[in-house]
């Protein structure tokens, strides 16, 4: 599954990062923003069972920022838009 977490206003990398983790899947997030200039491009997150393509991906895999915050698992329960306000 390839999902596209761009947006201005809400940081979603969390949530789908925190969906692949609570399913046991490999997550792997690639940027397109310019050297100098973060968030000007767009970012993706693949989320995949599949071995080998995790392996084939991850030489051209983005690196998660150091200060990214922790994964979150949204449910029917607990879905915050707050949570994820930048």
């Amino acid at each position: 599954m390839v999902v596209h977490v761009s947006n201005t206003y809400l940081n979603l990398r969390p949530v789908v990062r925190g969906a692949a983790e609570a399913f046991d899947k490999r997550f792997l997030m690639f940027s397109s923003d310019p050297p100098g200039e973060e968030d000007s491009g767009s970012t993706w997150v693949v989320v995949t069972s599949n071995g080998v393509a995790t392996e084939r991906l991850t030489p051209h895999a983005t690196y998660w920022p150091r200060e990214a915050p922790q994964s979150l698992v949204w449910t029917d329960d607990s879905s915050s838009l707050l949570s994820v306000l930048d």
